[in-house]
């Protein structure tokens, strides 16, 4: 797993959030400012991840990033972001890992747990 140079204070974001199996979104908050380099993870291969496009039909400073199951939307210079989940019809709790580059040199990771549905 990767660590954050910040690991205990993680820059004001939690460390974790959690989704029911239903799904929907969560504004996560932290002290950090955001910028262009957020990427997603699986949580057991991060060979296997996703990394932002600009999305310039919405916002100039948007950006997006869809791997999977999980989307996250955030503005530059932001110090929230969104975390939406499909539904969870596999059976199985899941999770996924973010890596948020914050300005102007700190790094913090959320892990997102998704509950199985039952």
């Amino acid at each position: 797993m990767v660590a954050s140079c910040n690991v205990a204070h993680n820059s004001g974001y939690p460390h974790k959030v959690n989704f029911g199996s239903d799904g929907g979104s969560i504004v996560v908050s932290g002290d950090g400012s955001l910028g262009g380099d957020v990427s997603v993870y699986e949580f057991d291969d991060a060979t296997e991840h996703s990394t932002p496009s600009r999305n310039d039909t919405v916002y100039q400073d948007s950006f997006c990033i869809r791997h999977k199951w999980m989307t996250v939307r955030w503005a530059y210079a932001a110090h929230s972001f969104v975390v939406e989940a499909e539904p969870n019809t596999t059976g199985k709790s899941r999770k996924m890992w973010i890596r948020l580059g914050l300005w102007p040199d700190d790094d913090a990771d959320v892990t997102v747990i998704q509950s199985a549905n039952l």
